[in-house]
């Protein structure tokens, strides 16, 4: 339905009223943009009225195409739905080309919120075939445009369940009469509130919406967003939530609704209460509150996200009655340039934790703290999952403790998107270990439902073992339903680099994989490399291998030699250690935005041409191509046997008198040196860098600097481009490259990646939960952490099991589905 270009035209359809009709089979396009043209039969999906409120006596709209009923596999229906239930459907006419009048008598639902839902399950191809659905002009009305149907009317003591995952923005679990209550932001429009709940994790009730943001720029609530849900000791509903608004001061507030009904589905806002931070507490920042009764201190926590003396902060503020609240010092703070979101309060029989979501450059995951003695402090392995899954907060029933995140879509719903705000729900089982760590595993409702053998016909033994031996993979085949595969690894080689592959399936898509590397204890996916052609000698990962090469000696923890930095105005990159700077070099505003850059690692870029600064602090805007300059990086020392960075741009040398390159110099001397390829941008108009290496095992000790030139003004006296782009400087033990020849290795792009203690000789498990209809799955690794992965056309992929250096042990190798129906 996402794909669909708004209304059909419709002038050979009899019975419209004006121009387009709904459609369910129309002309669409892709998320990138990309013309679709006819969408055909096979379209199949759902589609979401607002919520409204019923006032009249009938609902009349006009209706066509396919009649199979909601509750058919194929279905081709409209339903309207009441607190999530289905009291009232329709479906189709049986015609192609004419839509008829029906009517939904609703004299017993006047007051309900209501919302109306398109649904269209058929996927026949056949164009003779009524696999769709048309819909138009829906109004509430005193008179029935037709007699209403007493066929129409649906009963049910239950709500009809629809599969998760769902789409989303921040979810805030509790857990309540027996059930998960996952109360969660829409990742539309002004983040309202909506709930769905479920035991099994595999279906969910229907979405409701439950707290309306206003929208309107007068009120602090003009958008939601995260909070939680608790009941105090008079079992009385309480949801505490964030306000946000850039037009009001303070710009963000904590804000408190009451629930008025036992559903937990209504709420009465308490605006009164409303409050935001003071005294050293940031009240631009200052979001998603966890409230909990604390039994050790004998009052109501909040935890929420702020800035404090400039900080990040994990915030704390107490109460005796969820009325009044106190500040108090915060839990824990960090210098970081963004601050933290969605804090949870954690607790388990043999200790407490502090969950959240860190959204700084290069560290953006779910994090968790543990106490030592009295201070608060990250966990020996901090990160619980990857760059893709994101606000990750939790509930727990008498039995496990459930963490709910989203896995972030890509902003061009393709494989190659970068992340993007909101996702589809993802669910990880969290415990405690002996030893006070987080450990993260697949949740037990998913090995339940996922416990029927799929005969995969693989070549392994009896007891479902084998061998893979260096540079061999093991394949077992695609499925487009939700699946898990089982097994474990162990080898006498413990140095070793394997994985899971998804390998490419036609000549425009490309191979992704999870690999496990010993050495460096991580779990890493990507794209773009092929395992045949990879070298053991290259780094797979360049922008993670080693460390960056330089640093701001003000502050260590800013990665200029990422250049991940902007906004300081003139002279901002003297202001971050950069010296010398010549001609234009002293106006550009910092790193530029790396979002129109092939193959970008991080936000930000060198660029020679970008937005810049007047001395006197006016804002030129984009400088151009004919800006020039040269400047120092800050000293180092070189202490690895390479350099690793990404370069773009005109490919004059150094010594050109209009050079674009950059150059390491020793001694006074330039002692290596680099341009870009000269590589045009492409059809969308972004431009391109490849990784780069120079060998400098030579010179190990030696302090030395990078200049950066560019000394063309684009005159059009040759044919080079007349910028430089460079970006991501590292000293590293393996190279990104090894000459002109692995220049593919360039192409590999990296997603997301965990730190996690790995063994082999012990043996290393894993869990691979697969959601294809979504498109993305997690690795469950030891029982211990997660990566979760975003790959669209995870239901046309072989998933296989490779190595790369040493000689595997696999064993346990099982792939399970859902029971089939009979």
């Amino acid at each position: 339905m996402a794909k669909l270009d708004g209304g059909w035209w419709v002038a050979d359809i009899t019975n419209h009223v004006g121009e387009r009709v709904f459609s369910s089979r129309a002309d669409g396009f892709l998320a990138d943009g990309s013309q679709l043209g006819w969408i055909g039969n096979e379209a199949t999906g759902t589609l979401s009225s607002p919520p409204f409120t019923i006032t009249h006596d009938y609902v009349n709209f006009l209706i066509g195409g396919g009649t199979n009923p909601f509750d058919t596999e194929k279905a081709t229906a409209i339903v309207l739905r009441i607190n999530g239930k289905i009291v009232r459907h329709a479906t189709g006419n049986g015609q192609s080309d004419k839509l008829d009048w029906f009517t939904w008598d609703v004299n017993s639902l006047i007051g309900e919120t209501a919302v109306i839902e398109i649904i269209d399950q058929d996927d026949t191809a056949d164009e003779t075939a009524l696999a769709f659905i048309m819909a138009d002009e829906f109004k509430l009305s005193e008179y029935a445009a037709v007699d209403p149907s007493s066929e129409s009317i649906v009963t049910q003591l239950d709500q009809h369940t629809i599969p998760l995952p769902l789409t989303m923005a921040d979810p805030n679990p509790v857990f309540l009469n027996g059930e998960f209550y996952i109360y969660y932001l829409i990742d539309t429009a002004f983040h309202d509130w909506y709930l769905t709940r479920t035991t099994d994790l595999i279906n969910g009730t229907f979405p409701q919406r439950v707290l309306e943001a206003t929208g309107d720029a007068q009120t602090q609530d003009q958008w939601t967003g995260s909070g939680s849900v608790i009941k105090d000791k008079d079992n009385v509903a309480h949801l505490f939530y964030s306000g946000h608004n850039l037009d009001f001061s303070p710009v963000e507030a904590v804000m408190h609704a009451k629930a008025t009904d036992n559903t937990l589905t209504k709420w009465e806002k308490q605006v009164n209460s409303t409050f935001s931070g003071t005294g050293s507490y940031s009240d631009f920042d200052f979001r998603d509150p966890d409230v909990f009764y604390n039994e050790q201190s004998n009052n109501y926590w909040m935890l929420l996200t702020s800035r404090y003396n400039a900080d990040a902060a994990i915030a704390l503020y107490t109460s005796s009655d969820l009325k009044t609240w106190e500040a108090q010092e915060p839990i824990y703070t960090a210098n970081k340039p963004l601050n933290f979101e969605v804090p949870d309060w954690v607790s388990f029989n043999n200790g407490q934790a502090i969950i959240y979501s860190d959204q700084n450059n290069n560290e953006r995951d779910v994090k968790y703290l543990v106490k030592n003695e009295d201070t608060w402090v990250p966990g020996q392995y901090p990160s619980l999952d990857g760059e893709f899954y994101y606000a990750g907060r939790t509930a727990s029933s008498p039995t496990q403790t459930l963490m709910f995140g989203w896995v972030a879509h890509k902003n061009t719903r393709s494989n190659i998107g970068s992340a993007d705000f909101g996702g589809d729900l993802a669910i990880h089982q969290v415990s405690m270990t002996e030893s006070g760590e987080l450990a993260v595993s697949i949740p037990e409702q998913y090995l339940s439902a996922l416990a029927t053998p799929i005969d995969e016909n693989a070549q392994t033994n009896n007891d479902n073992s084998l061998l893979v031996s260096p540079g061999d993979q093991v394949l077992l085949g695609s499925n487009n339903k939700i699946n898990r595969l089982h097994f474990s690894i162990s080898s006498e080689d413990t140095d070793n680099r394997f994985g899971l592959i998804f390998p490419a399936y036609e000549e425009t898509t490309q191979t992704a994989s999870i690999e496990i590397n010993t050495a460096t204890e991580t779990a890493t996916f990507y794209f773009g490399d092929s395992l045949t052609q990879s070298n053991s000698n290259i780094t797979l990962t360049p922008e993670l291998e080693g460390k960056p090469l330089f640093n701001r000696e003000e502050d260590l923890t800013q990665y200029i030699a990422g250049f991940e930095f902007c906004c300081g105005g003139y002279n901002t990159l003297q202001a971050h250690g950069f010296n010398n700077l010549t001609g234009d070099f002293s106006k550009l505003d910092g790193g530029w935005w790396g979002a129109d850059v092939n193959n970008n690692v991080g936000e930000r870029v060198f660029s020679s041409f970008a937005d810049g600064y007047d001395e006197d602090g006016t804002a030129l805007g984009w400088i151009g191509y004919s800006a020039t300059g040269k400047m120092d990086s800050p000293s180092f020392v070189i202490s690895q046997q390479y350099i690793n960075f990404k370069i773009g741009g005109g490919s004059n040398q150094f010594d050109h008198p209009k050079a674009t390159a950059v150059v390491l110099i020793v001694d006074g001397k330039v002692v290596r040196s680099q341009s870009g390829k000269n590589t045009q941008p492409d059809e969308n108009n972004k431009l391109t860098m490849q990784w780069a290496t120079w060998d400098v095992e030579e010179f190990i000790g030696k302090t030395a600097f990078i200049q950066f030139i560019d000394l063309h003004n684009d005159d059009g006296s040759d044919n080079s481009l007349a910028y430089l782009l460079a970006d991501e400087f590292r000293a590293a033990a393996l190279p990104a490259v090894l000459g002109e020849q692995s220049a593919p290795t360039s192409e590999s792009r990296i997603d997301s990646q965990v730190t996690v203690p790995i063994n082999l000789q012990q043996g290393v498990t894993v869990d691979l939960l697969l959601q294809p209809e979504s498109g993305f799955g997690t690795a469950y690794i030891n029982d211990f952490r997660a990566l979760t992965f975003r790959l669209y056309d995870l239901d046309k992929r072989q998933v296989g099991i490779y190595s790369k250096q040493g000689t595997l042990n696999v064993s346990e190798m099982s792939r399970f589905s859902e029971a089939v129906n009979p």
